[in-house]
């Protein structure tokens, strides 16, 4: 999914496919969510209204908050939701090494 952009307009039709699309991709690693180390979602507006709503696809099943910051626009226009994740792969010998 990457540089597209994903569901429809408006902060919550964003996150949910692009929280989806990380599950997919995770999946395919074999790595768990718990594998994600950073988080970072930029969000269109300076309105903290839509925020709990449209993070909550992004929070489901996680203790800690990814580190979000309001911006004035993203590319293409009309992007509501940006989000980076950067997730830890371990190699199946070493993590039974441990």
């Amino acid at each position: 999914m990457a540089g597209q952009q994903a569901g429809g307009r408006g902060h919550v039709a964003q996150t949910a496919p692009i929280a989806r699309g990380r599950g997919v991709a995770l999946a395919a690693t074999g790595a768990p969510r718990e594998h994600i180390v950073e988080k970072t979602v930029r969000v269109v507006g300076h309105d903290p209204e839509p925020l709990p709503a449209a993070l909550g696809p992004l929070r489901a099943g996680t203790t800690r908050a990814p580190g979000s910051m309001l911006v004035h626009a993203l590319f293409p226009p009309g992007c509501p939701v940006e989000v980076d994740a950067v997730a830890v792969l371990v190699p199946a010998a070493l993590s039974a090494e441990n």
